[in-house]
């Protein structure tokens, strides 16, 4: 795992690049402290700060191909190297190095750009072509490894992280106002826009090619549900079984110590079964809970599944105090507003497993393959011919003793677009609070959110027939899993140089999962219906048998009592970074009705991490110590 960054100036006489490089990249040092290097050839100029996991000793970037006029660098693992290196070398190619990143560069020059559907792994790529003069850059099938563009009047730029771009000096942090209220709905800012200005995100599946100061973007992974699979449930899970054991061997390469983040979940502790099944020496496991207890502390359950596999458990526990220390840093390298709670803890327990490892393993995409949550069952329910007008949804969901996720399921199943149905199970803060909060200078960008799931929901609808329950999958793969957790995962791992994998994420696991009946993914109101008659043969029956509860952050009691002063002043200071977007009385609006014993945590959040993020990256003030001025004295 690396950090990336470079650029491609368009004029014949520019000024150095080494400067620029320099600068970009030695402040993403945090996402590869191995190594730090930059390579300038005419126009271009591509830098590396590496992560050295696949052969730590050699394959040291930038990469080249035999004559040296075909340049690499790249962030992310390549986890078929193996396989694709024996059939380049039967081709003639000659490789220098025992790494993964080499078949990146032969490839381009046996397949081009074909080479890009033929890896199998998680990466952002740059390739400069001397022959042809074009940069040709690339992206992950399912978005696993971030990639922002910028194209500035005298050249273009790219880079793993916004701060790279931005410490060019070829452009400057400026916000769009118009997408502050897509911000506010989603708590985050779909690809391929960003909250800044003139910065933007390669897709999920695409790649760019970049000549003569224009720039090309193709898509060369679309997802695929069908056909469907005419199969049973034994023999699904049989099928499952199989291709999670193969990912699970991919994903276990490494030359470096690698463990697991072990939650008390089915996901996470399926990862911590297999992967001691592979591992000769007692595997890593690192943990996180809350100091309230309860469902905010998943530790004991992670302990179970611990102590079952032999594993080296290292759990942390955060308190109030912990969470608002470290609140800016998140932020910090978050380099967008986005409003997760966990987002803070997984900082957190990424620099507790970088004092024991390099590479940790990770359960994201489980739920959004083979139906994790709430609102898939909502929408088999949809799906049905009987759908109760919304006021009725609305009723029978505040009526029935079902969690916050559950009630909201429901009601949303009344909606008959699939789009706004989509949009009433992801916004944050409903549309009417919104318009109470934003203020003139963030008023023109209603609207947004929904456009961008309409275009997501388009390029579903293109890949042939698919219903609706397929859609909304299609949706959550790249909105919510790419946006939300994936990025997440980059940025607070990258932040303390932890590589995080995701084995559910393997593309044969994928292309399973997506033709898989919805039958045999939700029954009632029970999701992972395969995945868990897989399981149900590696994990103990009282992990099996917990409800699913997330990543449970105690925001809701935290900003009630021991955060309440210090939300409360950071949010409604004079000279607030949202002052010109936001309306303080819509914000002391809800800070009062959270007070009273409504749970407005998720969407006060949003409002934090928008106000951190313009005065972090914005005006530029320091994070050391931000909030302190803002809780009273003992």
């Amino acid at each position: 795992m690396c950090g990336i960054a470079g650029i491609y100036a368009f004029a014949e006489a520019h000024p150095p690049l080494e400067p620029v490089l320099e600068a970009m990249v030695g402040c993403i040092h945090h996402r590869g402290p191995d190594e730090r290097k930059w390579i300038a050839r005419g126009h271009a100029g591509l830098g590396i700060a590496r992560l050295s996991i696949i052969d730590p000793e050699g394959s040291h970037q930038p990469l080249y191909n035999e004559s040296r006029d075909v340049v690499l660098v790249f962030n992310g693992e390549i986890y078929n190297y193996l396989e694709l290196r024996a059939t380049l070398e039967q081709s003639g190619h000659h490789f220098a190095t025992k790494g993964d990143g080499e078949v990146i560069v032969h490839g381009y020059e046996q397949w081009g750009t074909g080479v890009f559907e033929k890896l199998r792994g998680m990466y952002a790529i740059a390739i400069w072509d001397e022959r042809t003069r074009q940069l040709v850059l690339a992206r992950d099938r399912m978005g696993i490894k971030p990639l922002y563009l910028c194209r500035t009047p005298d050249a273009f730029l790219f880079a793993s992280e916004v701060k790279a771009m931005l410490a060019s000096g070829k452009i400057s942090a400026e916000l769009r106002p118009e997408l502050v209220d897509c911000y506010l709905t989603l708590r985050y800012v779909p690809a391929p826009d960003t909250i800044f200005r003139g910065i933007t995100k390669l897709g999920v599946g695409e790649f760019a090619v970049v000549k003569d100061g224009a720039i090309a973007v193709e898509r060369y992974y679309t997802p695929a549900f069908g056909p469907k699979l005419d199969i049973d449930e034994a023999e699904a899970a049989e099928r499952l079984r199989a291709l999670l054991d193969r990912s699970m061997d991919y994903h276990l390469q490494s030359d470096v110590p690698l463990g697991v983040f072990l939650s008390g979940g089915l996901d996470s502790g399926f990862l911590t079964a297999m992967a001691s099944a592979k591992t000769s020496t007692p595997l890593n496991t690192f943990s996180v809970g809350f100091d309230r207890g309860g469902i905010y502390d998943e530790t004991d359950a992670a302990g179970v599944v611990a102590k079952k596999f032999g594993t080296r458990q290292h759990a942390l526990k955060m308190s109030a105090a912990d969470y608002l220390e470290m609140l800016p840093e998140a932020v910090y390298y978050m380099d967008e507003p986005m409003a997760d709670p966990s987002a803070v803890p997984m900082m957190a327990i990424s620099r507790i497993a970088r004092e024991h490892v390099k590479v940790v393993l990770s359960g994201e995409g489980s739920d959004e393959l083979f139906g994790g949550y709430p609102r898939y069952q909502g929408e088999m329910m949809a799906g049905s011919a009987l759908l109760p007008p919304q006021s009725l949804a609305r009723s029978l969901a505040r009526a029935l003793p079902l969690s916050r996720s559950r009630a909201r399921g429901i009601e949303g199943i009344a909606i008959r677009d699939v789009a706004h149905r989509h949009l009433f199970w992801e916004t944050v803060i409903p549309e009417r609070t919104r318009h109470a909060l934003l203020a003139d200078g963030a008023r023109n960008g209603a609207g947004h959110a929904l456009d961008t799931i309409r275009r997501v929901e388009a390029e579903a609808l293109a890949t042939g027939d698919i219903d609706a329950a397929d859609r909304l999958y299609f949706l959550d793969l790249r909105t919510w899993l790419v946006e939300d957790l994936l990025l997440k995962k980059d940025k607070m791992g990258m932040s303390a140089s932890i590589e995080a994998r995701v084995p559910f994420l393997d593309q044969d696991v994928v292309s399973f999962a997506l033709r898989l009946p919805a039958a045999l993914k939700v029954r009632g109101l029970k999701g992972k219906r395969v995945f868990r008659r897989v399981i149900s043969a590696y994990l103990p029956e009282e992990i099996l048998n917990r409800p699913k509860v997330g990543f449970a952050v105690p925001l809701n009691d935290w900003f009630r009592h021991e955060m309440a002063d210090t939300i409360r002043g950071v949010l409604l200071e004079r000279d607030a970074f949202s002052a010109p977007y936001l309306r303080r009385a819509g914000i002391e609006a809800m800070l009062e009705d959270h007070q009273r014993g409504r749970d407005r945590s998720l969407e006060l959040l949003t409002l934090i991490m928008f106000e951190l993020w313009g005065r972090i990256h914005v005006r530029g003030e320091e994070r050391a110590d931000m909030l302190a001025r803002y809780r009273k004295s003992a």
